[in-house]
């Protein structure tokens, strides 16, 4: 399973207690470095989901919680087409969005500027199957924690098609 977007890897100790074999890819060193001093045997690469350095078919899964809302609306498309690429025939996509129109700079909760990319209803569900997937599960909620020009989240889990 690989967790694009890792961070510090928090999410990979809940796929691990799931019995999952977690890989993590950041952008960030400092993350990276955290992620390994949480799961010291855990597979962790530096990428981006623009070109993962990982072979064709190399997953049964992908875990992109709250990570590929960073990338420009204009990448969405590319980093999907590459997340289908590693997965396997038959293999999972789970995604989580933040709900809402247009990107731009928003100031994080740690105080840093990150860029955030909304995503109405429709629009993620076309970019997903676009790229080659067939949605299982999609819930599109108001609830959690969102971002300044966010309206809520979008949650799709998909298959390979």
């Amino acid at each position: 399973m690989l967790d694009v977007g890792c961070a510090s890897g928090l999410e990979m100790t809940d796929l691990q207690a799931l019995g999952l074999d977690p890989v993590g890819m950041d952008v960030s060193r400092e993350h990276l470095r955290i992620a390994r001093d949480r799961l010291p045997s855990a597979g962790l690469a530096r990428g981006t989901a623009l070109a993962l350095p990982f072979p064709t078919g190399a997953f049964q899964g992908v875990w992109a919680s709250a990570s590929l809302l960073h990338l420009a609306r204009a990448e969405a498309p590319g980093a999907l087409a590459e997340i289908r690429r590693v997965l396997a025939d038959g293999g999972a996509f789970y995604a989580s969005v933040q709900r809402g129109s247009g990107e731009g700079w928003v100031r994080g909760a740690v105080g840093t500027d990150l860029w955030y990319a909304f995503y109405e209803e429709d629009e993620w569900r076309d970019l997903v199957t676009a790229a080659g997937f067939s949605i299982l599960w999609f819930y599109a909620s108001d609830e959690g924690e969102t971002q300044e020009g966010a309206t809520g989240w979008i949650n799709c889990l998909a298959v390979t098609s």
